[in-house]
């Protein structure tokens, strides 16, 4: 017998499905992301039979989206900085701004282009297995049916599995922030001060999420993420075992991904240079 998830038809009011209006679902949306750092703890509160908004789902992808677009518009505002106010103190001799901007924050400048998108070679690995353990449950159609699963749910394991992604979004605007306020009082100064915290900061946060520490976080993260909602939230049988198995599948894909990423971005230099 498969559970019986019709049974617990209610969905917590917090989140985005529950929502009435696009706006709403919007905002819960928001909300939503603090909240999804513990995976187990949201599993437990959203069951299989909780019903499934399409336009939710939609709205969650676009917070990420405007994650993603808050992060560009702080790398933007950086190398504005530095275009607006080339440096011209010693160490700092060179007249293109780009160039300026990495001799000057060379941690910030190495996984980052000019509008601050991240490397897509470090990005590949956790993209890449969270969407293969959507593709697998997608195809193992009589194991979900046995479960009661249905692919809404998957799908909205896979789209609220992005909250990392936002987060990481978010860190990366806010050190392209901190590092153009930083730049600024260095220019106001007449490049006169030292090296100030605000500087440290923006040099840690970036530091921190190109370090493979982080990746290796991401990637537990998304693992426990899809355990909670397998084996806590669907209950499915033997979840425990299938869970494990599509991981290891997962991680595989992962490191595949990253390989041809780097691979596809090697023949792209040969090819330019």
């Amino acid at each position: 017998m498969p559970p019986d998830h019709t049974a617990q038809p209610s969905i917590p009011r917090w989140l985005p499905d529950a929502a009435s209006s696009f706006p709403a679902r919007l905002w819960r949306s928001a909300a939503l992301i603090p909240r999804l750092w513990r995976p187990g703890r949201f599993w437990r509160s959203v069951s299989a039979g909780a019903p499934v908004s399409l336009s939710a789902l939609g709205a969650f992808l676009l917070v990420v989206l405007l994650t993603r677009l808050l992060m560009g518009a702080a790398g933007a505002l950086d190398d504005l900085a530095f275009t607006a106010s080339p440096p011209t103190a010693p160490g700092f001799t060179s007249d293109a701004p780009t160039l300026a901007r990495e001799i000057a924050y060379p941690s910030f400048a190495s996984k980052t282009s000019d509008d601050g998108v991240l490397d897509p070679s470090w990005l590949a690995a956790p993209l890449a297995a969270h969407t293969a353990f959507l593709l697998l449950l997608l195809a193992l159609t009589k194991d979900r049916r046995r479960a009661g699963v249905t692919a809404l749910c998957v799908l909205r394991a896979w789209t609220y599995g992005f909250a990392w992604l936002a987060w990481l979004f978010l860190v990366c605007a806010l050190a392209g922030a901190l590092d153009s306020v930083a730049y600024a009082r260095l220019v106001y100064s007449g490049f006169t001060i030292e090296q100030s915290t605000l500087d440290s900061i923006s040099a840690f946060l970036v530091r921190a999420t190109e370090s493979p520490v982080l990746l290796a976080i991401i990637g537990v993260w998304i693992l426990l993420w899809w355990r909670g909602a397998i084996v806590t939230a669907w209950k499915v049988p033997r979840g425990q075992a299938g869970w494990a198995l599509i991981s290891l599948v997962a991680i595989v894909v992962g490191a595949a991904a990253v390989l041809l990423t780097q691979h596809i971005q090697t023949l792209r230099v040969i090819a330019e240079g």
